[in-house]
């Protein structure tokens, strides 16, 4: 919390600038490590799955699911499992939440009312 004993006055139009060349070099590192994560992420995402024992098991006839794929089925039965948060991704993914108000209630939620 800020209070006036921890404000530091600048002394100088050149102090000002050198502070904010910091803070824009400190914030060009954070998001060029966030666009590596992103690509990092992106690629696990639509790399071939890892784990396809259950999803082959379900869909023999699919041949080169991606990761994406697992976890949309690994989402989906959640869902139906009874998951309320799982239930609202899926609907809000598939774009079929609009006529979802609340979710508030979850009878109202999982049939899609």
């Amino acid at each position: 919390m800020a209070n006036e004993q921890n404000l530091h006055k600048i002394r100088s139009e050149s102090e000002a600038r050198e502070l904010g060349r910091k803070g824009g070099i400190a914030s060009g590192e954070s998001r060029r490590q966030q666009k590596h994560f992103a690509k990092t992420l992106q690629l696990i995402v639509e790399s071939p799955a890892m784990d396809v024992k259950d999803i082959e098991r379900e869909f023999p006839d699919i041949s080169n699911i991606t990761n994406q794929d697992v976890m949309a089925v690994v989402l989906f039965k959640k869902a139906l499992s009874g998951d309320l948060r799982a239930m609202e991704k899926v609907l809000h993914l598939t774009d079929q939440n609009k006529s979802c108000e609340s979710v508030d209630n979850p009878l109202k939620l999982y049939l899609g009312l």
